[in-house]
């Protein structure tokens, strides 16, 4: 459909509209009052035209309008969504953080550091196998102690100084 405002009304007087001319004077008075008539009905019909053609595209205005507010409408549905569901999952992260105990400031430090089980005792009693109670005493703690700073001073290791390899 094209815009109706831009058509310009016709030339009733060329010999294209003289059929009509000739009908028309039977009841006419005299030419120009057949030419005003033919005007005047061509205008009431083209600002009809031209009404209904500035109806129809506020409409389509107007719908394309709510489209687009039904569209921006959704887009935002679904980010609150997306939002939503990202919080989810960071307050699932923060339950899943391992939590800090609270620092409690009048408790003493020791100074003397108490002696444990050796590691294969332990792992023994996890395992519920028979373990001799001498790795549990004060003896077994402070030789494991001892056996576990001295491992790492008696072990030795391959370092390359220079181009060779030395233990």
């Amino acid at each position: 459909m094209a815009d109706p405002s831009n058509k310009v009304c016709p030339n009733f007087a060329s010999d294209f509209f003289r059929p009509i001319w000739d009908a028309l004077l039977v009841n006419a008075e005299n030419e120009q009052q057949i030419l005003d008539n033919l005007a005047q009905m061509w205008t009431a019909e083209h600002d009809q035209r031209v009404t209904t053609w500035n109806e129809r595209q506020h409409m389509e205005a107007l719908l394309a309008e709510e489209a687009e507010e039904v569209h921006v409408a959704q887009e935002q549905a679904a980010q609150r969504l997306i939002d939503d569901e990202a919080e989810r999952e960071h307050v699932e992260l923060e339950k899943k953080k391992p939590k800090m105990n609270d620092f409690d400031d009048e408790t003493e430090v020791r100074n003397v550091i108490i002696p444990r089980p050796s590691q294969y005792a332990v792992l023994k009693l996890k395992n519920f196998e028979f373990v001799e109670l001498w790795y549990f005493s004060p003896e077994g703690c402070i030789d494991v102690a001892k056996s576990s700073s001295s491992t790492m001073e008696d072990t030795f290791g391959i370092a390359k100084v220079d181009n060779v390899l030395a233990m």
